[in-house]
């Protein structure tokens, strides 16, 4: 826990009236600078952190998004300069597996791999795996990876590729007039009298000073959100659940992502990874209590105030709100599958035949397992490739067992 973040963050909230949104709470315990849990020193990802992403279980995930994007680099006849622009690549074993596996094919004499990390330790970490320094003949990817801003990517040719980084970004959380919020909470500030049907159902969660909850009126864009998104109201809960409270999350924050990804592209696909649901799913009336979690040490807790800048902060992915406004801003929706189909698709079993060992064949069989199956990240994870440009209705070897756009829609 950083006690010096917890007093930045109350001094906000003093400045602002005595209490800030939830969306900014957890922003700032994620990224504020140099205090936050992805700017600071002390992150940690892999076995031995708070958490680990499919490339830390085995080369072969990244190797079959590499083999995808060969393909999209064919689908766009071939471009003699092509770029992917990774954002957020964690300790870069993602990178290092795409390239390894494209190393000596035509398509790596085009490529150019860009990465986006905002913490400058984990870049170093990074550059360590990538560049390694002490033994430079090892680092056969020197001419290809570079480092860079959002804002100096130039417009270009490629692919924008991301796994498990929207789940990541700031999100609000609603909640219906009836939801008990946290001990310590100010009391609800709604507007006397407000409706309980429609629009007003909601109420958006603020945090006080006390790390105590407090609801206030949702915006405009908030309560425009859940009639877009068509979010459960009293008359759709089940009796108990509208008696307990229905609470829940809105990413607002990857709108703007999506303008800023299809700003950069010319011409491309933009590769989205990550666990969540069709809208229908993620707002079920059943599923009450959302989908926000925290995590230390390999340990999943429901509690945002507790180590303000020591754990993650996640929420899963409404993938029908990435197909709708990425379609605003000239992203079509290629195709949308489970993660473990995708692998499937992409050819795991002929790519797993000449990368096991023999020596160490039955873990790496289990790990393989893990991307795969349903009780593991196959079906958790979710694929989403969007694509910008002149082509009409790209086909992708990723989706040719099972395509399910269409559940997006509903």
């Amino acid at each position: 826990m950083s006690i010096e973040l917890e007093e930045i963050i109350c001094g906000r909230m003093r400045r602002e009236g005595g209490a800030i949104s939830f969306r900014e709470f957890m922003s700032m315990s994620l990224y504020y600078p140099g205090h936050g849990y992805y700017t600071s020193a002390e992150t940690q990802i892999g076995r031995g952190g708070d958490y680990f992403t499919a490339p830390h279980l085995h080369p072969a995930f990244g190797a079959l998004v590499g083999r995808q994007i060969e393909q999209m680099w064919q689908v766009m006849d071939r471009p003699t300069d092509f770029h992917v622009v990774e954002f957020g690549p964690g300790m870069g074993y993602l990178a290092a597996d795409i390239l390894g596996y494209l190393k000596g094919s035509d398509f790596f004499d085009a490529l150019t791999y860009l990465l986006i990390e905002l913490n400058p330790y984990v870049q170093s970490q990074q550059e360590q795996h990538l560049l390694p320094v002490v033994h430079p003949h090892l680092a056969p990817f020197a001419d290809k990876v570079r480092w860079v801003a959002p804002m100096d990517v130039s417009p270009m040719r490629g692919c924008i590729l991301s796994n498990e980084l929207i789940d990541a970004f700031p999100v609000h959380v609603i909640t219906t007039v009836g939801d008990q919020v946290r001990p310590g909470a100010a009391k609800n500030q709604e507007r006397p009298g407000a409706a309980k049907n429609g629009d007003d159902a909601f109420r958006e969660v603020w945090v006080d000073g006390g790390f105590g909850e407090v609801l206030r009126d949702c915006s405009q864009e908030l309560r425009s959100y859940a009639k877009e998104f068509d979010l459960p109201l009293p008359r759709d809960c089940k009796e108990r659940f509208w008696f307990n409270g229905y609470r829940t999350e809105v990413n607002l924050v990857m709108r703007d992502w999506l303008r800023e990804v299809s700003g950069m592209l010319i011409e491309g696909f933009v590769f989205t990874i990550d666990y969540g649901y069709p809208a229908w799913q993620y707002y079920s009336a059943d599923r009450s209590r959302g989908t926000l979690v925290c995590y230390s040490g390999h340990r999943v807790s429901d509690d945002p105030y507790i180590n303000v800048g020591g754990q993650d902060i996640t929420a899963h992915v409404n993938f029908s709100a990435l197909k709708r406004w990425g379609e605003e801003v000239g992203l079509a929706t290629v195709g949308f599958c489970p993660q473990g189909t995708f692998m499937v698709s992409m050819g795991i079993d002929d790519l797993l035949t000449g990368m096991l060992t023999r020596q160490r064949y039955q873990v790496e069989v289990a790990q393989v397992k893990r991307l795969l199956l349903p009780q593991g990240m196959g079906e958790s994870h979710k694929v989403l490739i969007q694509y910008k440009g002149s082509l009409e209705a790209p086909t992708l070897r990723g989706f040719s067992l099972r395509n399910q756009r269409s559940s997006l829609d509903g």
